[in-house]
């Protein structure tokens, strides 16, 4: 068996999702430096993406931040080395009635915030951006006009990949070494932090509440398909 590149044999990734105590032998977050050269990359990209046609844009982007995405879990996997039981991604979490309860919960979520969004965003100091009712708002043009880009990267791909990375390796790892409400905040600050920051409260908040799902379903499920369908729901004009 190879050897991990950056950390040593013995800094593995025991902690797993669920509510028990969580912390464990210290592990260096080295591995996560993978994302500063790749970050680095989209910055330069997006220095030139206004010479980029938006069609041929929305799907560079998309198929960027999946790459990113893509060498972030494949180092991370590779160094931390974590089961797919400690993540709960395995055929028994599909007939787990936590599973099946958090799932319901997410989405009911999503349906009730999706529906109320400008009042939500009022509630939450956001810049509410209302629009005629005989029209339809930009961002879901732009997910229409872009549709095939939209359903593969930001429906599907980037979600479950989003929760691997932020609800799966980083929030484990910050857990075993600080505990779960330490861990809790710093993954759900880096998350909100790599999306639009006029959302940031907002993402900060949901991304707590996929980390509760998470724990009380021991598996990972929920947030990906809570986060599944909150993406989908960008395609319909609920405000």
């Amino acid at each position: 068996m190879i050897g991990p590149w950056i950390l040593s044999e013995s800094e593995r990734l025991t902690a797993s999702l669920g509510t028990e105590r969580s912390t464990g032998p210290k592990l260096g977050l080295d591995g996560f430096l993978i994302f500063v050269p790749l970050y680095a990359g989209l910055v330069i990209y997006s220095l030139f993406e206004t010479y980029v046609a938006q069609s041929s844009r929305t799907a560079v982007w998309g198929l960027s931040f999946f790459l990113l995405y893509a060498i972030g879990i494949f180092v991370l996997h590779r160094e931390y080395r974590p089961t797919f039981a400690q993540l709960g991604l395995h055929l028994q979490a599909f007939g787990s009635r936590n599973v099946r309860v958090c799932l319901l919960s997410g989405i009911a979520f999503v349906t009730i915030v999706r529906t109320f969004a400008p009042v939500t965003e009022y509630l939450l100091g956001l810049p509410v951006q209302l629009t005629p009712s005989h029209s339809v708002p930009p961002d879901v043009q732009q997910a229409w006009t872009h549709l095939p880009s939209f359903l593969v990267f930001t429906v599907l791909l980037h979600p479950a990949a989003e929760e691997l990375i932020f609800r799966g390796y980083l929030y484990l790892v910050a857990r075993q070494n600080w505990g779960e409400k330490t861990a809790a905040l710093i993954s759900s600050t880096l998350f909100a932090l790599v999306h639009d920051w006029h959302a940031s409260p907002w993402i900060f908040l949901e991304s707590l509440l996929y980390i509760y799902l998470n724990n009380r379903g021991r598996s990972l499920l929920p947030s990906i398909i809570t986060h599944i369908a909150y993406n989908a729901s960008l395609l319909t004009v609920f405000a």
